[in-house]
């Protein structure tokens, strides 16, 4: 008797903060996720857009929902924060071309060298 084989297909699931392959510093945290192990990614989807948030950590419960739990400003306001969505929900999102603008200005501000 041949053992019975089964074979699935992971989905990778990726938090960061800003589009892939641009770095925000802590804002604009994202979901990203992958069907092919990490060869190519969704568009993504905003989670929260402000300054100050990290620490994401999250799990998927039976009913296939995601939970995201991370914190904004944590010397000031001191929020922990929790957003739930589904996969569906960030293959569905749109490419949003202003918040990329925004990334690489971010970008471009915070790669000045000190005092110029």
């Amino acid at each position: 008797m041949k053992p019975a084989i089964a074979l699935f297909h992971a989905i990778l699931l990726l938090v960061k903060h800003g589009p892939l392959r641009i770095r925000t510093g802590r804002s604009h945290l994202m979901a990203f996720v992958s069907q092919y192990d990490g060869l190519t990614w969704s568009r993504g989807l905003l989670l929260d857009q402000r300054e100050g948030v990290s620490y994401p950590d999250g799990q998927e419960t039976e009913d296939d929902i995601l939970h995201i739990v991370y914190n904004r400003d944590r010397t000031g306001d001191r929020e922990v924060l929790l957003t739930t969505f589904t996969e569906e929900a960030i293959w569905r999102s749109a490419y949003d071309e202003k918040m990329v603008e925004i990334a690489r200005a971010r970008k471009t501000i915070s790669s000045k060298p000190r005092g110029e």
